[in-house]
Order: C-alpha cells, then sequence, then structure tokens
C-alpha cells in the first residue's frame, strides 16, 4: 500500500482501492478513445456481402459500443476525465453524437458526405 499525508502530518495508509481508482482515472482516457478509433474503423469497414458474416459484423459493432458505454460508466463512476473541453456530461453527449452519426453513415452511406454519393 502507498501512503499520502494525512492530518498533523500523519501518513495515512492508501487502501488498494484507492490506488486502483487513481490508475484507472488516468489510463480511462486513452482506453476511451482507443475503443473509440476501433469502432470507428470497424463502422466503416467494408460491409460483409454474406449473411453471416454481416451478423458478425453487427454483433461487433454492438459489442464495440457496450465496451464505450462500460469504460464511459466506469470513468464516471471515478471522476476520470473523458475528453473534450468540459468535464460536464456534454462530453459524453458528444461521444454519444459522434457514434450515432458513425453508425448511421454505416447503415445509410447516401447519407454520408464523405461517401461521394
Amino acid at each position: 500500500m502507498t501512503t499520502e499525508p494525512g492530518p498533523r502530518g500523519t501518513r495515512r495508509r492508501r487502501l488498494p482501492a484507492e490506488v486502483g481508482q487513481d490508475v484507472l482515472k488516468k489510463s480511462l482516457p486513452a482506453s476511451l478513445r482507443h475503443a473509440v478509433q476501433n469502432y470507428r474503423r470497424m463502422a466503416f469497414a467494408e460491409t460483409p456481402e454474406d449473411a453471416r458474416e454481416f451478423q458478425q459484423h453487427q454483433a461487433a459493432c454492438k459489442a464495440a459500443l457496450q465496451h464505450i458505454d462500460a469504460l464511459m460508466k466506469l470513468a464516471t463512476a471515478v471522476g476520470a476525465p473523458t475528453g473534450g473541453a468540459a468535464e460536464t456530461g456534454q462530453e459524453h453527449a458528444g461521444l454519444l453524437a459522434r457514434a450515432e452519426a458513425a453508425v448511421d453513415a454505416f447503415t445509410n452511406p447516401k447519407d454520408d458526405p464523405e461517401s461521394g454519393e
């Protein structure tokens, strides 16, 4: 266990949970960015023609979104920044809006300005 200054100069032992929270606070923003990047790469990948492969691709995209959601909830629970300029609920809304836009662009490519259609 690590120690930190306590009242009147005494040293207080930090609980493993406190140390774990500090580790999470530092690592979650990068983990969240990585998960979103992986989701976007998967969501914008070429759509499989085979029905079984398409279903697997859709399941993988859904799992990636669930992973992002779990990371966001964990970040909120430990008070970790999740990125963005403001550390309020706005960054969550922005992230979710980008994820929804990615899903929409994937399912409706003609609406995507980058698709050239």
